[in-house]
């Protein structure tokens, strides 16, 4: 083979390497947005339904509080309901119970070391 020949073989698997990491890197990409994507809408529906279920609530806040200047131009006094929130108590429970997961398994790999620590010491 001549030195041309050499070097156009050498550009073409070049090239057709280049092309393949770059099918791979789309690929990757691609997954990678799907997963983005559908996370995303979750997390946007979650919140479109707990807007939807606060939303009756600040609402009815608000009708009760114009009902109450209309009644009492003397005093001015807002008062803030303390009303559990849908979303913040899920989030609150799953962060308990990934806690308690994380805890339990920490205490199982603690007493299997431990075990095996009084069985080796048991044989000697």
């Amino acid at each position: 083979m001549s030195s041309k020949e050499e070097l156009e073989a050498t550009s073409k698997e070049l090239k057709d390497s280049i092309e393949d990491q770059f099918d791979e890197m789309k690929e990757k990409v691609q997954k990678a947005g799907k997963i983005g994507l559908a996370v995303g809408g979750g997390l946007l529906a979650v919140l479109l339904v707990s807007q939807l279920f606060s939303s009756d609530e600040k609402e009815e806040e608000q009708a009760e509080e114009t009902t109450k200047k209309k009644k009492k131009k003397k005093s001015k006094v807002v008062r803030q309901i303390a009303r559990s929130n849908f979303l913040g108590n899920s989030l609150k429970e799953q962060a308990i119970l990934f806690a308690l997961g994380l805890a339990a398994k920490q205490l199982k790999t603690f007493i299997t070391d431990l075990n095996n620590s009084n069985d080796k010491e048991g044989s000697e």
